[in-house]
């Protein structure tokens, strides 16, 4: 790409994100985070509409749609934080239960005096909380209606198509309708996540 192509390329900054459209977030460094993001899938859509890519078309729009999903995952994440901190949900409520094996209640007899225990524990919102499990939390939750649970979910699934190893299809069924679709379902998302 030359220069002079670059130059007539107009990107949003960081700072005009941060300053703009995602001035709601809390957390200074998600924040920061979020509108690199934006930034590079802007740049991302940027070469596909500008150059003949060919096949590679298929995977700039597959790391559109990653790089939208994970910044539509992080604000899930971070507003179920808020929720949980401030004391307007209850994790336990919203959050799957994990089974963690403990002498502390015996559950099954084996015989020879051996036994199998549990004790079901609520798991907390960890950095690394599953993208199924946020939204689930955020259905629990009320922070995800009906309708934008299975908008994230779809979202979710189409990420999850990342693996080469997992594919019954040539992956190059990315086309611009689904990169709409996806800049839709998060625009909703940042709307709702601002003003819940």
């Amino acid at each position: 790409m030359s220069k002079l192509a670059l130059d007539k390329i107009r990107y949003p900054t960081k700072d005009s994100l941060i300053e703009g459209r995602f001035k709601f977030i809390a957390d200074e460094t998600l924040r920061h985070n979020v509108a690199i993001y934006v930034q590079y899938v802007t740049f991302l859509l940027s070469l596909g509409e500008e150059y003949d890519l060919g096949l590679i078309t298929y995977s700039l729009y597959k790391d559109i749609l990653i790089h939208t999903a994970h910044v539509i995952e992080s604000l899930l994440h971070n507003k179920l934080r808020e929720l949980i901190s401030s004391g307007s949900v209850d994790p336990k409520k919203i959050l799957d239960s994990n089974i963690r094996y403990s002498e502390e209640k015996v559950i099954h007899e084996c015989g020879d005096g051996k036994f199998i225990s549990c004790k079901v524990t609520a798991k907390g919102l960890e950095d690394d909380t599953q993208f199924v499990a946020l939204n689930r939390a955020g259905k629990r939750s009320g922070l995800l209606t009906d309708e934008l649970f299975k908008k994230c979910e779809e979202v979710r699934k189409t990420r999850n198509k990342i693996h080469l190893s997992g594919l019954k299809l040539t992956d190059d069924q990315y086309t611009k309708q689904d990169i709409n679709r996806v800049f839709g379902i998060a625009t909703e998302i940042v709307n709702r996540v601002r003003d819940y």
